[in-house]
């Protein structure tokens, strides 16, 4: 048995302040060992120590200010500190108590599904920081955060049957219109930054339009317009116009149910017989910015992570590259040294922009965009959309198709900065908000002339889809892959009669017999 050490006077006037604030528990301990030798010096000049009769060492913290209204001691219940889950809660506003009979239905269903929880967590663990994040920065009910759940069970990879890709889910035209671009090397709609910010941006929107969240789940899921007629309709009758009064498709009429029982799964997983385990209130991955492209062997490279676990946390990148004109960064773990990252942005070399000369004709089923060395004429830099609009007035004559064509757009995108839908006629005098293109310029001097088209170098086609296609058929055609073709297309499994497909063809596929 170790000898009991003897106290100092000071040391003992201390140890009664020790067991006092012990008692009354309003001292934080930050640290207690048990050493069996002399006590070594403690470095934080903020703490003491105090040795006591039976051997045991306690370290304590005085630097913080004791509060007598509220214990200082951090409780081992109390894990919102640490676990995102209980800061998820605290942001919850939307009401999930209602005794409507579609959410009673769609609580059941969740009911003891501890398996499903349990697969729910282990993918949100990745992203669920940054939309619960965003959604405190910007203010809005902390239960957004969750309808990734509901969307793809918060997989990045997830594509729906309508070619809705990403966490959120946004089609093509809606993606392009929140300046998610997609292009042959990145998908917007699948990085999770990018993504994120845009679903709350759009359903904002949505929230201003119709002053109701469950209206906005309901526009976010069905379209806008969707929901404004089904309000129009109520107004006719006489009827009221909240959410659980509108007749709306079958899918929506289940949707804002099914997002509240699992919101009010995460309030109170005990009134669902399941256990909810907690993830970390920390992110997960951190983004990296670089001047220039980067490829995934020069990451891997330079990391020491593997080509797989990199891919998983950069869903959105079709290449093992950044694109060309950008974006340039990349999306590793939180934990990754900072002398790596460092080593990351000094790898990066000078901008590097690819631009193809091109002499082939395009065809009539498709338009091809054709790019030219500087030298020849101006860069076509490829296009997207900004979320700012530009106003137009209605004139005699004019159709969703000959606005979109006169000012250079798809009809699909002017509809969907207008949450129009395909039986909405246009009436004169009407302001309709165009989508802004933007495009991505870059320095003459960061130009790769190729005067031989290289190997690689590819022509994005846009072409409709006419009866007997089949996507091998396609593919032979333009000599590409299966892969390639569907990467480029959503995932796309099927086709439909008038579907626009995006092709990246080599030039002398062009001019060859088989088109």
């Amino acid at each position: 048995m170790s000898p009991v050490m003897p106290l100092s006077t000071k040391s003992k006037h201390f140890a009664q302040r020790v067991v006092l604030a012990i008692r009354t528990h309003s001292l934080r301990l930050v640290y207690l060992c048990v050493l069996t030798g002399t006590a070594g010096a403690y470095a934080d000049s903020n703490a003491e120590t105090v040795t006591l009769s039976n051997g045991q060492v306690i370290i304590v913290n005085l630097a913080e200010p004791v509060e007598n209204s509220r214990s200082a001691t951090l409780s081992q219940n109390d894990s919102s500190s640490y676990d995102l889950i209980h800061r998820l809660r605290k942001g919850f506003v939307l009401d999930t108590d209602l005794s409507e009979e579609r959410l009673q239905r769609q609580k059941q269903i969740l009911m003891g599904k501890q398996a499903y929880v349990d697969r729910i967590l282990e993918r949100a663990q990745r992203h669920m920081y940054l939309a619960v994040t965003e959604a405190e920065r910007r203010q809005l009910p902390a239960e957004l955060a969750l309808l990734p759940v509901i969307e793809s069970a918060y997989d990045p990879m997830a594509t729906s049957r309508s070619q809705a890709a990403g966490l959120w889910q946004f089609i093509p035209d809606t993606g392009r219109l929140y300046g998610l671009d997609q292009t042959w090397y990145f998908d917007g709609r699948r990085d999770p930054l990018a993504s994120t910010k845009a679903a709350y941006d759009y359903l904002a929107k949505l929230n201003s339009i119709f002053n109701s969240w469950e209206l906005a789940l309901a526009a976010y899921n069905a379209g806008p317009g969707t929901v404004s007629r089904a309000i129009k309709r109520n107004i006719a009758l006489g009827l009221p116009t909240d959410y659980w009064s509108l007749k709306l498709p079958a899918e929506t009429m289940a949707y804002v149910p099914r997002f509240l029982a699992v919101a009010a799964l995460f309030k109170s997983p005990e009134n669902f017989n399941v256990r909810m385990a907690s993830i970390p209130n920390r992110p997960y991955y951190r983004t990296i910015n670089t001047t220039s492209p980067l490829t995934l062997n020069e990451v891997a490279e330079i990391t020491g992570l593997s080509h797989a676990f990199i891919r998983e946390l950069n869903p959105a990148y079709r290449r093992d590259s950044n694109p060309p004109q950008g974006p340039y960064h990349w999306h590793l773990p939180a934990t990754l040294d900072v002398a790596l990252e460092n080593q990351l942005m000094q790898s990066a070399g000078g901008p590097r922009v690819l631009v193809v000369k091109n002499e082939a004709k395009p065809l009539d089923n498709f338009t091809a965009t054709a790019y030219k060395p500087s030298n020849d004429a101006p860069v076509v830099q490829p296009a997207s959309f900004s979320s700012e609009t530009t106003p137009y007035i209605v004139q005699a004559g004019d159709t969703w198709t000959s606005v979109a064509r006169e000012f250079g757009l798809s009809t699909t995108a002017v509809m969907a900065a207008n949450f129009a839908q395909r039986d909405d006629n246009l009436s004169i005098g009407r302001e309709l908000n165009l989508p802004t293109a933007r495009r991505i310029s870059a320095m003459a001097s960061d130009v790769i002339q190729v005067n031989d088209v290289a190997s690689d170098a590819r022509i994005e086609l846009r072409r409709r889809v006419v009866k007997g296609d089949t996507l091998s058929s396609l593919a032979r055609q333009y000599q590409v892959t299966l892969a390639e073709l569907r990467a480029w297309n959503g995932s796309i499994q099927y086709l439909t009669v008038g579907q626009e497909l995006i092709l990246r063809v080599l030039p002398s596929v062009l001019n060859s017999k088989a088109l």
